[in-house]
């Protein structure tokens, strides 16, 4: 980033994790935001091994499904199997985990 003083601060040390979280603690939601989205996108490389093996199993799914090797079951057999029922299940909750890459999906231009 660009600093008044030229285009960068080579005099100053860089801020560990915990400063710059200090400091990007104060910013506006949309901001962080906005800085969430970076971070992720820049974790978010592609990875041509996986890549493959995932393209390599759709493809054997399919296979099996077109062939008749997979068994199926309808969504309406999975949401019945899975309907909650309260005297069965007292303490059962949906398990809601904690996923930040729904972040990305928020632009800030719908915000």
């Amino acid at each position: 980033m660009p600093s008044p003083g030229g285009i960068f601060q080579i005099d100053k040390p860089m801020l560990n994790s915990e400063e710059i979280y200090q400091q990007a603690h104060r910013l506006p939601a949309l901001e962080k935001l906005w800085l969430a989205e970076l971070l992720l996108a820049d974790l978010d490389m592609p990875n041509p091994d996986i890549h493959a093996v995932w393209r390599d199993e759709a493809q054997r799914r399919w296979h099996a499904h077109q062939s008749g090797a997979l068994k199926t079951v309808s969504y309406e057999a999975v949401m019945q199997k899975y309907k909650r029922k309260p005297s069965a299940h007292k303490s059962w909750r949906w398990p809601i985990p904690l996923n930040l890459r729904i972040v990305r999906r928020v632009r800030l231009s719908h915000v």
